[in-house]
């Protein structure tokens, strides 16, 4: 069935589905339901299609066309799957990596499937000995699909779930999308967004006179801004020269801001539910786009004032330490952006080095996994992590709570930060208040956030255009996702990813740094030699790189990623997440690169010190000095 007719025959259901109500008005979820079971069945009748082309040998370009229809068709209903079912989006179009089953206790390992599995055979090249193989995944594909399509027809939509979806679409297509994250082979990222937005299109027109009723002139913008989007994105479909800086600021973020606004006064709620993402924000570049209370669990741990200044004091305060001479402060150094300079941090002892790097805590209170492993979820689990570490703080939340008993300074502001509390001073409060100081070490001020919130002076050509190789051509965007540029996954950034893109012991070094990763934990061949992606923000300040501190310098960094990571630098990896072609970057690219990646430096944070430290009763005081190290 063509466009045309589809279009036609929606138009008529609705007609009908009106008449059969016996009034003149139609349900717009029931428009949007037949929109998307028309869309989900396009998309199942093309893998059909390409399954076939599969089994009788036909010619590449017509495998590769039928490919590409069919995920321009799943693209116009990726906005409902995901949100209706995002374990089942998953399938049909996650990641072609294995995934590690880590709640079963035997770390079970699922082979990926879906349509990126099928593109990674398809492209670059294409061999007719995988024609088995490939006509299996489109099987499973199928399979898949007709799931998603019974799903779909038991499932009751309300306004709320289709433009709870929509927005975080718009979310997903910019910063995936656009950075070719699920479709990196093909060179058709480009057009999938362009479908993307078609699906925009076609829904706001369904609620086009609920949205124009207390604002017309403001609904009629949207639906040009979402012409001239889908315009821009048809005419300029080169994945490499595409200036994603000028869509996202021009088309994406305005969009999402009229969304937000034309909702709320058509009275249709998106918000209620506890999400990272602000249901307010119109883009995810707004100031105040994330939630830094998401990951808090109980209403008492909330941030609040005395809270935040009583964990600034114990952040610093060495008396937190098994010696009393070291602080959290001694590897989290503000004017390093919360990092120390060194590849590895010395030991408590100073015998010793610590296994990793030290990462940065800014902006640490909005992500889903912490330390390089990713062995935790919550800050106040890292503080207890740390304190117990006997390379590191050589101590424990029992001892710091005895120093801590000796103060009454200190006793009277956990009483003021836990008012009401009948025991204020208590080892999950002392947790507590440092992941609230934690937390409130925001980084959304860079000169980048303010270019992209509307002050266009900040960003000079080479800069934008060291933006636009970092989301296209240099691949950068698809692990370091935006806004956060690290591994939560957009647009829930609820899920970190880890990577192995094969650091060697030493630059130059043909070997893998023996350090095993997440593998350590669940000893799984996927996580071997898999870590965390930390953020790039303020990336300029935090020297030396990688878990190992291997390098010194940036252009070290995108000469390392530019040769295609450890396997292009000659290490035999079976594993590697990072694809390992070259990206033939220029030298001039790469300082382009460079250049916008210290445009990501706010170090505000870095500012809120304490003067001076809560007197102790014990000797200890005559070490506790603030910021010792910085």
């Amino acid at each position: 069935m063509n466009l045309s007719l589809r279009v036609s025959c929606l138009l008529l259901f609705s007609f009908l589905q009106a008449c059969n109500r016996g009034t003149g008005t139609i349900v717009k979820t029931e428009e949007v339901q037949y929109y998307y079971l028309e869309h989900l069945k396009g998309t199942d009748a093309k893998v059909k299609e390409l399954d076939r082309a599969v089994r009788n040998k036909a010619s590449l370009p017509q495998i590769r066309e039928l490919f590409r229809q069919a995920r321009l068709y799943y693209k116009k209903v990726e906005f409902l799957t995901a949100y209706i079912n995002p374990e089942l989006a998953k399938v049909i179009n996650g990641a072609p990596v294995p995934e590690v089953e880590e709640e079963d206790n035997a770390n079970t390992i699922q082979p990926p499937e879906g349509f990126q599995v099928i593109e990674a055979l398809l492209y670059p090249e294409y061999n007719s000995k995988d024609s088995t193989e490939l006509s299996g995944l489109t099987k499973e594909l199928i399979i898949s699909l007709r799931q998603a399509i019974y799903i779909s027809e038991k499932k009751q939509l309300t306004d709320t779930i289709v433009f709870k979806a929509l927005r975080k679409e718009l979310f997903r297509s910019s910063v995936l999308g656009l950075a070719g994250y699920d479709t990196p082979l093909s060179g058709n990222a480009i057009q999938e967004v362009a479908s993307v937005w078609s699906s925009f299109h076609d829904i706001i027109a369904i609620y086009n006179d609920e949205l124009g009723k207390s604002d017309p002139a403001a609904c009629k913008k949207m639906n040009n801004l979402v012409d001239s989007g889908i315009a821009y994105l048809q005419h300029n479909q080169d994945f490499d020269s595409f200036d994603r800086l000028h869509f996202f600021t021009t088309y994406a973020n305005p969009l999402g801001t009229m969304i937000v606004g034309l909702l709320k006064q058509a009275g249709i709620v998106i918000s209620g539910s506890k999400e990272l993402v602000s249901t307010s924000a119109g883009s995810l570049f707004d100031k105040n786009a994330f939630s830094f209370d998401f990951y808090i669990s109980d209403e008492e741990e909330y941030p609040g004032e005395e809270k935040e200044a009583l964990g600034r004091y114990l952040f610093f305060d060495p008396a937190l330490s098994g010696n009393g001479k070291r602080s959290c402060a001694t590897c989290h150094q503000p004017g390093k952006a919360f990092t120390d300079g060194f590849a590895k941090s010395p030991a408590i002892s100073g015998q010793v080095f610590i296994n990793r790097n030290t990462i940065t805590l800014l902006n640490a209170g909005i992500q889903p996994a912490l330390f390089y492993d990713a062995r935790v979820t919550y800050l106040e689990d890292q503080i207890s992590d740390v304190l117990s570490n006997p390379n590191e703080m050589h101590g424990s939340i029992a001892k710091t709570m005895d120093v801590i008993r000796g103060s009454k300074v200190y006793a009277a502001l956990f009483k003021k930060a836990f008012p009401r509390s009948a025991e204020a001073l208590t080892p999950y409060h002392l947790q507590n208040v440092i992941a609230t100081y934690i937390r409130s070490l925001t980084s959304f001020n860079s000169p980048f956030d303010r270019y992209m919130r509307g002050d266009h002076s900040q960003l000079n050509r080479e800069e934008i255009h060291g933006f636009n190789l970092f989301m296209g051509k240099a691949k950068c965007g698809t692990c370091h996702f935006a806004p956060l540029f690290n591994g939560s996954l957009p647009p829930d950034f609820a899920r970190a990813e880890v990577e192995v893109i094969g650091v060697p012991r030493f630059p130059g070094s043909r070997e893998v740094d023996e350090d095993r990763g997440r593998y350590n934990l669940y000893p799984a061949d996927p996580y071997l030699y898999a870590f965390r992606t930390p953020t790039l923000r303020n990336i300029a300040l935090t020297a030396p790189y990688m878990h190992n501190g291997i390098y010194y310098t940036l252009k070290e960094v995108l000469d390392f990623y530019n040769d295609g990571g450890g396997i292009g630098q000659g290490i035999a990896l079976v594993n590697q997440t990072l694809p390992p072609e070259k990206l033939n970057l220029t030298e001039e690219e790469k300082q382009s690169i460079i250049s916008f990646l210290k445009k990501l430096t706010d170090t505000a944070a870095a500012h809120k010190l304490p003067v001076a430290l809560p007197p102790l009763d014990s000797e200890q005081a005559v070490f506790r000095k603030v910021n010792l190290y910085n």
